[in-house]
């Protein structure tokens, strides 16, 4: 709601800013139009003419404007305007570093939530009293705290790093189960576990987290997360044919999304909170059977993008790709 305000109050501050220099643009016009000869020569004038003339017998009647016998309505107006013009400017400006200190503060809660070792939370902690320092420090404009500010914000991204995540699901896991002796299904996802485990190995996986059925595995690249599910999926009919026991074949569904995120390599994956990894579970839940979604825009600059084919789908306000297992039989 803030930054909504904000950028109206900002916007009305700029346009109230341009009709001060036109008034000025007006006064100044006013002050030498006795210098200027002609003047009822030339048509178009007129309108503006008699604009600044009822303009300025307005300030002269709530004004006074008459000093030691000479008429100084004009200075005075122009005095006067050139003042809003700078108090406009300083108070948008002010609203920009409120606006830009607030955005700040949610970056480091953020991060402070993300980071539990002692060296990130001595980190965090530095950046959060710089903060306070700049906010506090008296004898310094906006300006430079602005400029301070950016300089923090070069800190913070350095914490973080682009990283992309792959989170796969197995399909109706527990129909797979049903009548099944346990110990084949065990031997069958111990077998599946390391099936797709090695396949993220191949590909620089940085860390996963797994549950019973399904795993969110983070990468260095998303080319890195598109090819590990892809040697999945390729490697998935051998893997049925020759290695599971139970009637079912596995089925599985991927989700690949990618962001600048806070990493902590001393924190399991499953405790990160982030946004990126939230989409990556939610393009996962909306893939079809051995298929994999990504958002249009993250899969365009990959080079292994071929059979990924844009869809109608729209998944957290983002346009989806899919490549599908079934489609590069055919084509």
């Amino acid at each position: 709601m803030f930054k909504f305000i904000s950028r109206i109050l900002i916007f009305a501050l700029a346009l109230i800013r341009w009709a001060l220099v036109v008034m000025l643009l007006l006064t100044i016009f006013g002050l030498v139009m006795p210098y200027m000869s002609n003047l009822n020569d030339y048509s178009y004038l007129q309108p503006i003419i008699n604009f600044e003339i009822t303009f300025n017998n307005s300030v002269e009647h709530y004004v006074p404007t008459k000093i030691a016998g000479f008429d100084l309505s004009r200075v005075i107006t122009l005095v006067a305007i050139l003042i809003l013009i700078d108090l406009t400017k300083s108070f948008s400006e002010k609203i920009r570093f409120i606006e830009q200190k607030r955005r700040m503060m949610r970056e480091l809660k953020q991060i402070q939530k993300t980071y539990k070792s002692s060296t990130q939370k001595d980190k965090v902690a530095l950046l959060a009293s710089k903060m306070e320092a700049a906010s506090l420090a008296s004898g310094k404009n906006r300006q430079e705290l602005l400029k301070e500010f950016a300089n923090i914000k070069k800190e913070l991204e350095k914490i973080g790093r682009d990283l992309a995540f792959l989170a796969i699901d197995v399909e109706d896991s527990t129909g797979m189960k049903q009548g099944e002796d346990p110990g084949i299904v065990e031997h069958d996802f111990l077998e599946y576990h390391n099936f797709v485990e090695a396949k993220f190995k191949e590909h620089g996986l940085i860390k996963a987290a797994w549950t019973p059925d399904g795993v969110m595995a983070c990468f260095n690249t998303i080319e890195d997360a598109v090819q590990a599910a892809q040697n999945i999926l390729n490697g998935l009919e051998y893997f049925n044919r020759s290695v599971k026991v139970m009637k079912r074949d596995f089925v599985i569904r991927c989700g690949i999304n990618a962001g600048h995120v806070y990493y902590d390599d001393s924190i399991p994956l499953e405790q990160f909170s982030d946004r990126t990894i939230d989409i990556a579970g939610h393009m996962q839940k909306h893939a079809p059977a051995n298929s994999i979604l990504i958002a249009k825009q993250m899969i365009e600059p990959v080079s292994s993008r071929d059979n990924f084919t844009p869809t109608e789908r729209i998944v957290d306000g983002l346009e989806v790709c899919e490549w599908n297992k079934a489609d590069t039989k055919t084509s």
